[in-house]
């Protein structure tokens, strides 16, 4: 996957939303990761006992509100919809690749 590089927790929110789901670290899949695509300069807060975070990031609660999480569906409709969701998001993909990120 192809994106242009992200230097704020603006534009990492907004590729969130617009992919619908973006692992931070290795997902297996080339530039599928918020690690691939957020420039190094934003990428880590090192802490002085060697600890680090994320500093662009936040809970999808806060963003949204809890009530934004709350799902009708039984969970095999969920996942079936995750996989079309993925199939066609990230072409390249192989079905095993997408199986081992959705779960």
């Amino acid at each position: 996957m192809k994106h242009n590089e992200i230097y704020s927790a603006a534009q990492l929110t907004a590729f969130i939303q617009e992919v619908g789901f973006l692992p931070l670290l290795d997902s297996g899949i080339p530039g599928f990761a918020a690690e691939d695509i957020v420039t190094d300069d934003c990428r880590y807060v090192v802490f002085p006992d060697g600890g680090w975070d994320w500093p662009l990031l936040t809970t999808p609660e806060a963003l949204m509100g809890r009530d934004g999480f709350r799902c009708p569906r039984m969970p095999q409709e969920s996942y079936e919809r995750l996989l079309t969701h993925f199939r066609a998001l990230l072409p390249e993909a192989s079905d095993k690749q997408i199986q081992r990120l959705v779960g």
